[in-house]
């Protein structure tokens, strides 16, 4: 995929440095009226000591997770690099889905990532870094507006691991990742990662 190439950040910079994004400390914050949310180019962002994280942690930097670029304005503005990234093809999509989304960007640093939540079935694609995914099954799945990093300290977290209820994964750069409808799901970074999500409802789901 030409999206591979986002793995190096010159070439994610050409391709979408100019293009205005939302950073947050959670996935849409300011649509869900949380505070924390940060407007500017991908190039700002990617420069910004709010979004940004060394590869390493360092004593001196701030405790709280940084910002994540989770967008899905971009990829609409931006219908040239949609089929260099969105993870479905047109003819699987036209075949197997009655609705699909707008590909959503993620671009983010060690720490930031997204807190639990459940969503369509979705896909989604790594094109840089490593990400970890937290899975839940529908009957134990929740929501929560905390970041993930902060809920893997908690006695939940704790507790729906000692009773089998948590898959946990790590995906590579290159790796597809389904998430099958209704499942709980969270992220954590644990480098400089990009990413794209696709969420879809399948025909199966509505024609049983």
């Amino acid at each position: 995929m030409e999206a591979m190439s986002w793995s190096d950040y010159r070439f994610l910079t050409t391709d979408l440095g100019r293009e205005v994004v939302q950073a947050a400390p959670v996935p849409y914050a300011k649509n869900m009226g949380l505070p924390g949310a940060v407007d500017g180019t991908l190039s700002e962002m990617l420069a910004s000591p709010q979004v940004w994280r060394s590869e390493e942690p360092d004593s001196n930097e701030p405790q709280t997770p940084p910002l994540y670029v989770f967008d899905a304005s971009v990829l609409r503005r931006r219908r040239d690099l949609v089929k260099a990234s969105a993870p479905l093809r047109q003819s699987f999509m036209e075949k197997h889905c009655s609705h699909v989304r707008v590909p959503q960007l993620g671009v983010g640093f060690r720490g930031a990532g997204a807190p639990m939540h459940t969503h369509h079935a979705a896909v989604n694609a790594s094109y840089a870094g490593r990400k970890r995914w937290f899975l839940i099954p529908p009957e134990a799945a929740s929501w929560s507006l905390d970041p993930a990093g902060t809920w893997e300290q908690t006695a939940e977290f704790r507790e729906l691991r000692n009773e089998g209820k948590l898959f946990e994964v790590v995906q590579e750069c290159g790796d597809i990742l389904f998430v099958p409808e209704g499942w709980g799901h969270a992220t954590i970074l644990d480098s400089y990662a990009v990413g794209v999500a696709q969420e879809f409802v399948p025909w199966a789901s509505i024609n049983g």
